[in-house]
């Protein structure tokens, strides 16, 4: 190339211009092509090299794997947890294996490229091969010694557990899991015994080590399952035991519930004496039940008794079943005496309202049948007196209302509804009743009033008229009959009004009083026109 690059300058140099740049352009092209046989030759042998490292890195990783996996399958038989850390170990020894036969195979020719994927192949087949040995190898081992452990584990079992209910099913549900897995290796049981029949049948020399193996492992799987056997029937009959006592406690358990229930200190009472007389008759029938279960607490410890002593859990009920026990013997009497005390207040309730009824039905009569209003002196004064001390009765009445009232509104805040309604109504009335009743009764006892006050006024000025016109009177007057005249006619207004008042009170007054008031008023008059006539 140097020479050629020589030899073009001394061209050019004998040669125009223009031919002289068409031998510099084809020299820059051959230049060109050289600086590119270059790379090439370069990359090649690059490629070359590293070829063959990898090459030697693949057989170097091959021979070690196969001289690995000679080793461990001639070795497989006696230490199956070495064999596998060191496979593991080699594991990566492999996957480098793999990943070099990846990088030769790619720039190969294809002669080459199946070689190398057909020896990784085998390298992989045989190393899948180790693998599936070594599991086999170790599930057999684990068959072995399968029986062993699985009686250790039915010896761990509690056969004899306590009464409580609640461990013996514990224990029953490991028991039936370890029975499962028992029941799921019969057929592996049965398959090594089949084998081994056949291994006696083919290879009869090898009678001396089989048979002893296969009568030792018949031996195992018979006493595993007699085992299993006396176990389950052990541990059915417990609960069985359990389940008898356990369902007597939920006997006195749910009745003490219902007894409590029963005596709640929130139910409602009876408002009414029937109702009280029927509440305390059944509470007198659930007293006579209660009372007929006082050996309670002996029947309760003959059924936690055991061989062992009560289970905690059992323990645990027998405390809360007597605790509610005691809790029904308090209440009992907490119940007892508030349905004694609600009877009592039903009965005074009822007398307390039949008393304030016919008491109002009395004075209702009194006050219908009263006799009129007298308008003679005395008369009305007695009958003030008498009206005076019905009064007095009247308040005294309204007061005793008025606490049954308060004690009612207590009474059936506490009792059934039923009873409350009609009590209320009751209540109700009488209270409208004895308002009727007062009004009534201040009514009369103003218009006594009112007709003592007329009757009063009236003898009043009557006495005061006929004083004044006494003869005695008259004499002295006669004697300055000049203002004797003048007083007869300043009083005849009085004598007028006196005549009309007096007409007034004769209508008002009863028939028998009428006459004696018509008498008095012509006296009066009589009196009066003879003293004018005097005049």
């Amino acid at each position: 190339m140097e020479a050629m690059k020589i030899g073009a300058e001394q061209l050019c140099a004998l040669l125009n211009e223009e031919e002289t740049g068409y031998v510099e352009q084809h020299l820059m092209m051959l230049e060109s092509n050289w600086q590119g046989f270059l790379g090439v030759h370069s990359q090649i042998s690059s490629n070359l090299l590293a070829a063959m490292d990898k090459s030697s890195q693949f057989n170097a990783l091959y021979t070690n794997l196969r001289n690995g996996c000679r080793i461990s399958h001639s070795s497989r038989a006696s230490r199956i947890e070495g064999i596998r850390k060191e496979v593991d170990t080699n594991a990566l020894l492999r996957e480098q294996l793999n990943s070099l036969a990846v990088e030769l195979c790619f720039n190969a020719p294809p002669a080459q490229a199946h070689a190398t994927r057909t020896t990784a192949n085998e390298v992989n087949q045989r190393w899948n091969h180790l693998y599936s040995t070594i599991n086999e190898r170790q599930q057999r081992l684990e068959k072995g010694d399968w029986i062993d452990k699985t009686k250790s584990t039915l010896d761990c079992l509690n056969t004899s557990p306590s009464s409580d209910l609640k461990q013996i099913e514990i224990e029953l549900c490991k028991f039936r899991v370890i029975y499962n897995d028992i029941q799921a290796h019969l057929a592996s049981y049965e398959a090594i015994d089949t084998a081994g029949q056949q291994m006696l049948q083919i290879q009869p020399e090898s009678a001396p080590i089989t048979q002893p193996m296969l009568e030792m492992i018949a031996e195992k799987w018979i006493d595993l399952n007699s085992q299993a056997e006396h176990i389950n029937q052990t541990l059915e009959a417990a609960k069985v035991n359990a389940s008898s006592r356990g369902s007597e406690l939920d006997k006195w358990s749910t009745w003490l519930k219902d007894v409590l229930n029963e005596l709640k200190s929130n139910r409602p009472l009876g408002g009414l004496p029937e109702t009280a007389y029927s509440q305390l008759d059944d509470f007198s029938i659930l007293k006579a039940d209660v009372e007929q279960k006082k050996l309670l607490e002996q029947e309760l410890q003959r059924i936690t008794q055991s061989e062992d002593g009560p289970s905690v859990n059992l323990q645990e009920q027998y405390d809360k079943i007597n605790n509610n026990w005691q809790l029904v013997q308090v209440k009992i009497g907490e119940r007892e005496q508030r349905l004694n005390e609600a009877l009592k207040d039903a009965i005074n309730m009822q007398n307390g309202m039949e008393e304030i009824g016919d008491w109002l039905t009395e004075s209702e009569r009194v006050l219908s049948t009263a006799p009129a209003i007298s308008r003679t002196l005395d008369s009305i004064n007695n009958q003030i007196a008498q009206h005076a001390a019905f009064n007095t009765e009247v308040n005294a009445k309204k007061e005793k209302l008025k606490e049954l009232q308060n004690k009612g509104v207590r009474i059936q805040l506490s009792c059934e509804k039923k009873d409350a309604i009609p009590m209320k109504n009751k209540l109700v009335s009488l209270k409208h009743r004895m308002d009727k009743v007062h009004t009534r009764t201040a009514e009369r006892t103003r218009q006594l009033e009112n007709a003592q006050t007329d009757t009063q006024m009236f003898e009043e000025a009557k006495n005061e008229l006929l004083q004044w016109i006494s003869a005695k009177r008259v004499r002295d007057m006669l004697n300055e009959h000049k203002n004797f005249h003048e007083q007869i006619e300043r009083r005849k207004s009085t004598f007028d009004m006196l005549c009309t008042k007096g007409k007034s009170l004769e209508d008002h007054a009863p028939p028998s009083e009428k006459k004696t008031k018509r008498k008095e008023v012509e006296a009066l008059q009589q009196n009066w026109e003879n003293s004018a006539k005097t005049a």
